[in-house]
């Protein structure tokens, strides 16, 4: 269930993304109890390679990740948590539900979704995510993993999700 400033925070989101520009990000900033957030760092753009670069810079300032994840967060003693959920996992599957029966390219697959208020996923995430589904033969990409260097995935390959 969601705490009251996770409602304001999706409230923010949603009317920042409808009402002022489709590309928002935040940035929390916590006490040391982590329970309440001091404040928030909104950034707002028109354009998707501006929210690239701001979720690349603010991702490297978060005070910690989880499951391979920046939490956009900044507390002052990160706490580590027993068990980390594979937030990847988690991408590669709302992905696989949102683009049922689409072909498209990874360029439009980081667009499309990325945008998506609340989303914290950095283009590589995607890509790890979308080279787990391949490597599963959850989806088709061409060219397919054993034509491309290994560990690859340009942004023009073409993904068919099934």
């Amino acid at each position: 269930m969601a705490t009251g400033e996770e409602k304001i925070r999706d409230a923010m989101l949603e009317e920042l993304s409808k009402h002022v520009a489709k590309h928002v990000q935040f940035f929390r900033f916590a006490r040391n109890d982590k329970e309440v957030a001091t404040h928030y760092l909104f950034w707002v753009g028109k354009h998707p390679k501006g929210r690239e670069l701001i979720t690349d810079i603010m991702g490297k300032r978060s005070s910690r990740t989880v499951g391979g994840v920046p939490t956009f967060e900044f507390e002052p003693r990160g706490e580590s948590l027993l068990f980390v959920p594979d937030q990847i996992e988690q991408l590669a599957a709302e992905l696989l539900k949102r683009f049922e029966g689409r072909t498209v390219t990874v360029e439009e697959v980081y667009e499309e979704h990325s945008v998506l208020p609340g989303r914290q996923f950095q283009r590589k995430h995607y890509k790890d995510a979308l080279r787990r589904l391949e490597s599963r033969e959850d989806i088709e990409c061409t060219p397919p993993a054993h034509h491309r260097p290994p560990g690859t995935l340009a942004d023009k390959t073409t993904v068919v999700f099934f």
